[in-house]
């Protein structure tokens, strides 16, 4: 019974993943040249802020 509940346990978090995932890969294909540009800027943004607070100590 253990192995049987284990096993079903470990299918629904691989189904939830796929599902997820899936998911994702399809926003992303639906997203815009632009949005993905401002994704960039804002990630590079934090990358700058995390150099400089790691450089002061913080």
């Amino acid at each position: 019974m253990v192995v049987l509940a284990g096993s079903r346990l470990a299918f629904v978090s691989l189904l939830y993943l796929s599902i997820i995932r899936i998911g994702q890969f399809l926003l992303l294909r639906l997203r815009t040249d632009t949005s993905k540009d401002v994704e960039i800027i804002v990630l590079r943004h934090q990358l700058a802020c995390a150099a400089r607070k790691r450089k002061l100590g913080v």
